[in-house]
């Protein structure tokens, strides 16, 4: 009597070739593409080279609620005609803010690769970002901090935070910012905020079965110079 599992079998070694990878420089920030053929899905991201690290510490989270505005409508679209036109082309789309970095990406079929990184370069680069919807989303961004702050954990943290960093320090703060400083976000805060993101370095990231070759990384090329980071 054995008590192996049967599938506990070893199988044989799968090699595994890295993607050529075809990077276009711009005056706007650099492409970077993975051309992986046979993969049916395209994963697109905006990075631009800014985040929680840039943030006043009073204003600590900003960067995170801006994040959450990008959905809400562009300067072309109402926020309903934005998502369903993504989700007309089977896209999923995720914005945040990190501590060095924001990110806005889509991942979807490639064949509507293109079309996507033209919706994606305008949440970011033109945002509607009415009173209203920064009210809203400033609103729910505090009501989730007052939820997270409940819990222990978080109380932890900002006291090793505040142990280990300077208190001028925006490491010595929660990423998400605390109760008390998402509270005094306003709307100003965060246009400014925005206004700092066009002003930093981007990239445009790119991974998928590129069969369009070099004329669909020009394509994203001129997108990313189109976007104004």
């Amino acid at each position: 009597m054995t008590l192996r599992n049967p599938l506990d079998r070893a199988t044989p070694l799968r090699s595994y070739e890295f993607p050529e990878i075809y990077i276009r420089n711009t005056t706007a920030g650099r492409v970077l593409a993975a051309d992986l053929p046979g993969q049916p899905l395209a994963w697109l991201c905006l990075l631009v080279a800014n985040g929680a690290l840039w943030e006043p510490v009073g204003a600590a989270g900003v960067s995170m609620a801006t994040a959450g505005v990008l959905s809400a409508g562009t300067a072309r679209h109402e926020a309903i005609e934005w998502g369903s036109a993504l989700e007309s082309l089977g896209a999923r789309h995720t914005a945040q803010s990190r501590w060095t970095a924001v990110t806005a990406t889509v991942d979807l079929p490639v064949g509507g690769a293109a079309a996507a990184a033209e919706l994606l370069a305008e949440s970011v680069r033109t945002p509607a970002l009415r009173e209203d919807d920064i009210q809203r989303t400033l609103a729910d961004h505090h009501a989730n901090r007052q939820e997270a702050w409940a819990q222990p954990g978080q109380h932890a943290d900002a006291a090793l935070r505040t142990a280990l960093f300077d208190s001028a320090s925006r490491f010595g703060h929660p990423l998400e910012g605390t109760p008390a400083t998402v509270a005094t976000l306003d709307p100003s805060t965060v246009r400014a905020c925005h206004s700092r993101w066009l002003a930093s370095q981007s990239a445009v990231l790119v991974a998928g079965d590129l069969t369009s070759g070099i004329q669909l990384i020009g394509r994203f090329s001129a997108l990313s110079a189109s976007a104004g980071l």
